[in-house]
């Protein structure tokens, strides 16, 4: 079995879905008609993983800065996730290692998260570089392993339906799409 769903709803969001018999990959965004081709565009965008940091710092006097495993808004584990610091894609740890996470203190000015299939935030400033903890949050519900991210994705509206200009494939790369006569 193989189907796509495409929902487009009054308040010009969408949920899309595609399934196979051994997967499923979804999206859900904001759609848009211009003429007669639809565009979507999805809510989580490849490179600006939505993220929320709390700096903590504690009475103690420790001398590094500890990140923890990440968390999303269900609190479930992001056990995927790397930690890159201050612009430098060389210097990266990942939380799911318990001890792998630690920096030395006023060390660290920025960070970004990536995660495992390439999903990453923007580039994120510290407010306290004194801080002892950061406790970092992805900011979605969703599970984004098998998420479809659209940016200005085409469909056009014709007598017979819908039909996808482009479609995405399993590196979430935009392809043209080829009709078949």
């Amino acid at each position: 079995y193989t189907g796509i769903c495409l929902e487009l709803r009054a308040d010009h969001t969408y949920l899309y879905s595609s399934e196979t018999d051994l997967h499923t990959d979804s999206s859900s965004g904001k759609w848009q008609l211009n003429k007669d081709t639809i565009l979507l565009n999805s809510s989580i965008q490849k490179n600006d993983l939505p993220i929320s940091i709390e700096e903590v710092i504690s009475k103690n006097s420790e001398t590094l800065i500890f990140i923890p495993i990440l968390k999303n808004l269900s609190k479930d584990l992001v056990k995927d996730a790397s930690i890159y610091v201050n612009e430098d894609t060389a210097k990266y740890c990942m939380p799911a290692f318990e001890n792998d996470c630690k920096f030395v203190k006023r060390s660290v000015s920025k960070i970004r998260v990536v995660l495992s299939n390439n999903i990453s935030s923007k580039w994120y400033s510290l407010n306290d570089s004194n801080c002892d903890t950061l406790k970092i949050t992805v900011n979605t519900k969703k599970y984004l392993d098998n998420y479809i991210f659209m940016k200005n994705l085409k469909f056009v509206i014709s007598p017979k339906g819908i039909t996808p200009l482009e479609f995405i494939n399993l590196s979430n790369q935009k392809m043209k799409y080829k009709r078949q006569n």
